[in-house]
């Protein structure tokens, strides 16, 4: 149960930001979305965001794309986008890339998800046209990702819980 003692540690009021039955802050965005509050850094004037859908998920399954809509935000240069695939048929070469293993099965018959850096899609496969949805995941570019085609596979869950500036 909320209280109003609660509220004010949750941040200054003016930021809108709100308290989960943990303690929390979440700020709500805009389309119904919301974000659990990690870090807010005065000095540079940033905020770091996580998709509450996916903060606490092993193997994080981005459901739609974030906006940060009307909000007086900007995404930081220290971002960088997220390009996921999902149900995809027709495979492209499984050795040159790679499916996510946690969302979907190596099985011939089942459909596959993929996950590259916005851009980085292999060419010579319509993406588009054989994969069911497109999701793009904003997240904070770090050394740990691989910066090779299938090296967001390994990371993409560590990168989506990191958030995005």
């Amino acid at each position: 149960m909320e209280d109003s003692t609660a509220y004010q540690y949750c941040g200054y009021p003016g930021f809108g930001l709100r308290c989960s039955h943990s303690g929390e802050p979440i700020l709500d965005l805009p389309n119904n979305d919301s974000c659990y509050v990690r870090d807010i850094n005065y000095t540079p004037s940033t905020i770091t965001l996580v998709d509450i859908d996916l903060a606490d998920q092993e193997c994080p399954r981005a459901k739609h794309n974030i906006s940060l809509g009307t909000l007086p935000f900007d995404y930081s240069p220290l971002d960088v986008n997220m390009s996921f695939y999902f149900n995809c048929i027709s495979f492209p070469d499984p050795l040159r890339v790679p499916p996510i293993p946690c969302l979907g099965s190596y099985d011939t018959n089942s459909n596959r998800s993929y996950v590259f850096k916005e851009g980085d899609e292999p060419k010579g496969y319509d993406w588009s046209e054989n994969c069911e949805e497109k999701v793009v995941v904003t997240v904070k570019e770090t050394e740990e990702i691989p910066r090779t085609i299938g090296g967001w596979i390994g990371a993409f869950g560590v990168a989506m819980k990191g958030g995005f500036v």
